[in-house]
């Protein structure tokens, strides 16, 4: 499959922020950001004027890029072509910003801030200066999600000895519902990757902990009920990445066995396992028409996979030459994928790079035309 461009060499996915339409933030410490253009050939464009790479603290496919100033301001620009223009700014209480996140529809930001290690900032972009504070029961906020509706958000609490996530009503300010768990700090030193998606336009949230006695096990919170009780859904092993599809209707689960679950996003029951990849399943991400998902994996030979979601058939299997395929996500058309670690098919057709794949997502007319050739040279005597 043809339709590959040639990223910078030195490519964490960590330092790669999506937007609009298929175009990537690149972010390198010590350098300013950088414009790179999935869809042209053109050398990446440096923004200067957004500051030092390591002071983005956001982006979002709406083109919108929020920076801390490196004193007490959190920045809001948009991207309009390769012209930065300024919407707005909030005064921090302290320092740099440990954590932020925003809701575009509601042009909701929050973020934790180093004063309090307990409490969390809520203000509206149009109104920075009539914030709101939060203040949870549990220390250590590292990680702040709103609900699609920007009706709920959730934020995790991680000490050396506990675990616990709360989950927050927006408008009411208050605490709907909570879990716990013990960290077994033999194991972790630092919080795991773990994960966490609300689905269903916010009505149910799925989180993952590994933390307890209990660490294969999903969270499932039905928001709509009262009161919202924290459903326990059983696994044999570890989660540690959690998507929901863009039309609300699965919730996928990728496992440390090599598994993937597929929840049903508004009852929270498991619909199927799907045993496709040898090793563990680092990140899992629906295409924007829901129509496809794809996985990535440490095993070497396997490092993505495509799969068709109505069908559950395994489309494309991609290679790593390392053996490890990182995180990957779609551009916001669903055109390519990136995809960490680098990977190489047999034929020589993907371009290898050092840290981060681009890919051209094949289309359905392809994918079938593709099949019909197997199906034609299968027939050949």
């Amino acid at each position: 499959m043809d339709g590959f461009i040639r990223l910078p060499k030195v490519m964490d996915m960590d330092y790669v922020v999506p937007l609009k339409p298929s175009r990537l933030l690149h972010l390198s410490p010590g350098q300013s950001p950088r414009l790179i253009d999935l869809k042209s050939a053109s050398a990446p464009e440096p923004l200067p004027s957004l500051g030092a790479s390591e002071h983005v603290l956001a982006g979002y496919t709406n083109n919108l890029i929020f920076t801390w100033d490196g004193v007490n301001q959190i920045l809001a620009r948009e991207l309009h072509e390769s012209e930065i223009i300024e919407r707005g700014a909030i005064t921090l209480e302290s320092g740099q910003p440990k954590c932020f996140t925003y809701h575009p529809e509601r042009q909701l930001m929050a973020w934790k801030e180093s004063s309090s290690s307990k409490s969390f900032f809520l203000a509206n972009l149009n109104a920075p200066n009539r914030r709101i504070e939060l203040m949870s029961d549990a220390d250590g906020v590292d990680s702040i999600i709103f609900s699609e509706d920007g009706k709920y958000l959730v934020t995790r609490h991680w000490t050396s000895d506990r675990f616990s996530a709360s989950v927050w009503n927006v408008e009411a300010g208050e605490i709907v519902a909570s879990v716990e768990e013990p960290v077994p700090g033999a194991i972790f030193a630092s919080p795991p990757a773990y994960g966490a998606t609300f689905a269903v336009g916010g009505q149910s949230l799925f989180l993952s902990s590994l933390a307890g006695a209990n660490g294969n096990d999903i969270f499932f919170f039905d928001l709509t009920s009262r009161p919202v009780v924290a459903q326990r859904l059983a696994g044999k092993f570890p989660c540690y990445s959690l998507a929901t599809s863009p039309d609300g209707i699965l919730v996928a689960g990728a496992t440390a066995a090599g598994e993937m679950r597929l929840y049903d996003a508004i009852q929270g029951e498991l619909i199927e396992t799907i045993h496709g990849h040898h090793r563990t399943v680092a990140h899992a991400a629906f295409s924007p028409d829901s129509r496809r998902l794809i996985t990535t994996s440490q095993g070497k030979g396997e490092s993505l996979k495509l799969w068709d979601v109505g069908t559950r058939q395994e489309l494309l299997t991609l290679e790593s030459i390392q053996g490890y395929g990182g995180y990957g996500f779609w551009t916001a058309d669903g055109d390519a994928i990136l995809v960490t670690g680098p990977m190489s098919l047999d034929d020589g057709k993907i371009i290898v790079w050092q840290q981060v794949v681009g890919w051209r997502a094949p289309t359905w007319e392809e994918i079938a035309a593709a099949e019909a050739q197997d199906a034609s040279e299968s027939l050949r005597p």
